[in-house]
């Protein structure tokens, strides 16, 4: 009889738990298709205290809360480049609109040195032109997180002197002749070359374009390698080193170069992605930026 009575208990208790664990998995049911069908952050909410129904909870939340982040950053790259494309459209259309213009000219030019101006002239422009559109192309490139860079071993030497060559007829326009100091020795990085040697040239010419009289290049051998690149710069500018690698800034937003607003801000992904470090600080009438690399 002790017996009977036993299992009508354990019976009742045992159907008694599976209606609970039927009704809270008929909540999570409910729960997860209002969570898919709205944006929320509501995460799963639970009815019984229960150790394996808790486990499971905990591990939806979890899920949730990833997928939730996962749409955030989403939406916020997503964002950055719609802006960026904004901000850039501008730099892109006054380049073309004067292309138009001077080639109307150079069509009805029939002086040869003046057709060799407009067209000097319109090679430069298209060369503005190509160099938005490359900056355009490498800022979105690095906001896809699937994308990865080649890593193997550079001579960090050879490509800052390449980097630094480029610059040569820019460099004899402005009549400045930098002051340069790197090491005989070869020095080997683990990293992409052509990344490094893009980060370097988008440094150069944000020296060039916004710097004055004077720009130093410097690079030292420690337990790390340490290139440092510095201009003087007007005392009318307001430069806060804490906002030169955001997208568009520019300290003296009144003077008009030719420039995206994103090199700087693509030569800190660039280093990043290389494993190593930037930073701008301010040297007395010197605007400095330090780059560290690991030594391969």
């Amino acid at each position: 009889m002790w017996i009977n009575i036993i299992s009508a208990i354990i019976t009742v208790i045992s159907l008694g738990s599976l209606l609970l664990y039927r009704r809270q998995i008929k909540s999570f049911c409910r729960q997860l298709r209002f969570i898919q069908n709205n944006e929320t952050n509501k995460i799963i909410s639970l009815d019984i205290n229960d150790k394996e129904i808790t486990e499971l909870s905990d591990c939806l939340n979890d899920i949730l809360k990833k997928q939730h982040q996962l749409e955030l950053d989403y939406k916020r790259k997503d964002k950055q480049i719609k802006e960026t494309i904004m901000n850039i459209s501008h730099d892109i259309r006054t380049p073309i609109t004067s292309l138009k213009g001077y080639f109307e000219l150079l069509l009805e030019a029939e002086d040869e040195k003046e057709q060799e101006r407009y067209h000097e002239i319109i090679k430069a422009r298209i060369n503005s032109l190509n160099e938005i559109l490359e900056q355009l192309f490498t800022y979105t490139k690095l906001q896809n997180d699937t994308y990865q860079f080649v890593f193997e071993e550079c001579n960090i030497n050879h490509i800052l002197y390449e980097a630094i060559f480029s610059f040569y007829e820019d460099f004899k326009s402005k009549m400045i002749e930098p002051g340069v100091s790197i090491p005989e020795d070869s020095c080997i990085v683990w990293a992409n070359g052509a990344a490094i040697k893009r980060a370097i040239q988008n440094i150069i010419k944000n020296a060039l374009d916004h710097g004055r009289d004077q720009i130093v290049i410097e690079m030292l051998r420690n337990n790390k390698v340490e290139i440092t690149i510095k201009n003087k710069f007007p005392s009318g500018d307001n430069i806060d080193t804490d906002k030169v690698f955001t997208r568009f800034y520019k300290a003296d937003t009144s003077r008009n170069h030719q420039s995206t607003g994103l090199g700087l801000s693509i030569a800190y992904e660039l280093i990043k992605c290389m494993n190593g470090t930037i930073a701008a600080f301010i040297d007395e009438d010197f605007f400095v930026i330090k780059i560290e690399l690991p030594i391969a």
